[in-house]
């Protein structure tokens, strides 16, 4: 499906069956893309084991959303996805300027 496979910024929940969570992965990763996504068990350790497998910038596990309430975590997308961070230190210092002076005095 394309909504598999493109960004599609809208409130867009693609649903695949599959057989197992290797799969899960597999295909999560399978993208040019890797914003953000989430994963949803009853097992939270599992979860946060494949959650650190899954390439994108953020991984919730048991929601989809909170990440935007956590304001000192940087926000951004890996592979082709966005550009740059937001939130957290990185997200202020990408509207700075970095500069290192050295003045040797003799």
């Amino acid at each position: 499906m394309k909504c598999m496979q493109e960004e599609t910024f809208g409130p867009t929940i693609p649903i695949m069956k599959i057989p197992d969570a290797e799969e899960g992965v597999r295909l999560a990763n399978d993208s040019a893309y890797g914003l953000q996504a989430s994963v949803w068990t009853s097992d939270v350790k599992r979860g946060e084991a494949l959650a650190r497998r899954i390439q994108a910038g953020v991984v919730c596990v048991n929601d989809a959303q909170v990440n935007y309430t956590a304001l000192n975590l940087p926000m951004g997308g890996w592979k082709a996805s966005g550009l740059g961070s937001r939130h957290g230190a990185n997200g202020i210092r990408k509207y700075t300027k970095v500069q290192s002076l050295l003045v040797t005095r003799r």
